[in-house]
């Protein structure tokens, strides 16, 4: 058995001439793994649906480590527009070295859609991601060793409901199609391993415990 010590950002091994694209990097465990990524070299892209929340998002990396190189770009994944576009331009221009798909909804209140009509939080959380990934993979592949991470959470085991019910159109639980979502996760993860298994590409799905962010705000106090 090997014994695993406390971890820390510090443990990082320098990123120096490695790109980080991060979706939901504004705020919470996004803008995180952006600050520590970039404080061990890493060069940034930071990806979320305001502009002007991505470009305070920059400043505060850029504060945390000076000299942090950081782009930003506007992607809605709830939109598969945007999403082709975002991913365009970076599959076009960019070599990603590490892909983190973060962004995500939780606890919505009542039954939203996409704009492209689907249920929000399996839109925002899998499918966005999914497009997003297969759009802009010929950036990932110019990386000789890419690693693609998925935030999913412990959520993944909770009862999802009927599985001809994905969109939840006849019945709508709020975590239950965030149980949903963060499933289809971990399942999109594994078939990405497998898939690359004898490519560069590492796979990862990874659950990264409880953290009040802005993921949050629909939730209860307790």
């Amino acid at each position: 058995m090997t014994t695993v010590n406390h971890w820390t950002p510090d443990d990082i091994p320098d990123q120096t001439g490695r790109t980080a694209l991060i979706t939901g990097a504004s705020s919470g465990i996004g803008l995180e793994t952006a600050r520590a990524l970039a404080r061990h070299g890493a060069r940034v892209i930071l990806a979320g649906r305001s502009q002007t929340r991505l470009d305070q998002a920059a400043q505060t990396v850029r504060a945390t480590a000076p000299g942090a190189r950081t782009n930003t770009l506007v992607l809605d994944l709830a939109d598969l527009s945007c999403v082709r576009d975002a991913a365009t331009r970076i599959a076009e221009t960019e070599t990603v070295d590490l892909l983190f798909n973060n962004a995500g909804v939780m606890n919505l209140p009542e039954r939203r859609t996409t704009r492209d009509g689907l249920e929000m939080t399996v839109g925002t959380n899998h499918l966005g991601h999914f497009a997003f990934d297969a759009l802009l993979w010929p950036a990932v592949l110019r990386s000789p060793a890419p690693r693609v991470v998925t935030v999913s959470a412990i959520a993944a085991r909770w009862p999802i409901g009927r599985l001809d019910d994905l969109m939840s159109e006849k019945n709508y639980r709020a975590m239950g199609a965030y149980a949903k979502s963060k499933r289809a996760n971990i399942v999109y993860t594994l078939e990405l391993a497998r898939r690359t298994a004898d490519t560069p590409v590492t796979a990862l799905a990874v659950h990264p415990g409880s953290a009040m962010t802005g993921l949050q705000q629909h939730a209860p106090a307790p």
